[in-house]
């Protein structure tokens, strides 16, 4: 359900573990270059030593940053009340489009 919700939402997960050069770094399955995790690192202002959760916007506006994990249901609250999620939710709902 989960994945669901975030494929309606057209949220991409990236992630950052560890810290550079033993870094590890993927967007959705695909695994990026230690050297390019460590870009994004540095352009979003991420800490290698704690978690961070940074969540952009389709416009890459850093919309809330959560230094600890939060659920897939807090996630969505927040997209939700976005001006465009909200505009999509509806073309979603008048199309049959829903988890």
């Amino acid at each position: 359900h989960a994945q669901c919700g975030l494929d309606l939402r057209h949220v991409t997960v990236i992630e950052l573990v560890g810290m550079y050069p033993a870094q590890l770094g993927r967007i959705r399955h695909r695994l990026i270059p230690p050297g390019l995790a460590l870009q994004l690192r540095l352009l979003l202002q991420l800490s290698q030593n704690s978690f961070n959760l940074v969540l952009l916007d389709k416009q890459g506006v850093d919309k809330q940053r959560y230094t600890y994990p939060i659920t897939a249901a807090e996630l969505f609250s927040t997209i939700d009340t976005f001006p465009l999620r909200t505009e999509e939710a509806i073309l979603q709902k008048e199309a049959g489009h829903s988890c």
